[in-house]
């Protein structure tokens, strides 16, 4: 892989991470003021939302460092991935920021959610991405008619 390749391919991955911290921080922030309507858990407020946008920031970094492992499966990415996540939520969030304490039942609760957000933010990003590739494809399309 040439240098250039190597930087644009770095490139994409990070405004890929970006966009991915954006979409969990939305998705996060979302279900949790859901479930703090109902009581479930902790109302928000700017220092938790503070501390969330750092969570997802930091999982998005960790996210970016191990991306430069050498993984062939798109199924061992994705377990990484959740690896990556469950120990910046669990060590960060439930162990310097106290957002819950270290009970199983609060720990599998809070895993189900991060497990949900994982996963709508995952579809988010592939729907994303399949929209980008419609419309690359439709130009690509449009130049080669006009070439005819």
């Amino acid at each position: 892989m040439s240098e250039n390749s190597r930087k644009n391919s770095s490139s994409k991955k990070l405004d890929e991470l970006i966009l991915v911290d954006c979409v969990s921080y939305t998705v996060v922030s979302l279900i949790l003021a859901f479930l703090s309507f109902f009581d479930l858990v902790m109302g928000l407020n700017p220092r938790v939302l503070f501390q969330l946008f750092a969570v997802t920031t930091l999982i998005c970094f960790l996210m970016y460092l191990t991306s430069f492992l050498p993984i062939e499966s798109p199924w061992a990415e994705m377990l990484v991935s959740l690896v990556d996540v469950g120990v910046v939520v669990l060590g960060i969030g439930g162990g310097i920021f106290r957002w819950f304490p270290w009970q199983a039942k609060y720990i599998w609760m809070v895993s189900g959610v991060f497990v949900i957000v994982y996963f709508i933010t995952y579809g988010i990003i592939l729907l994303q991405n399949k929209i980008a590739s419609d419309q690359i494809n439709r130009i690509l399309q449009k130049k080669r008619r006009e070439q005819k």
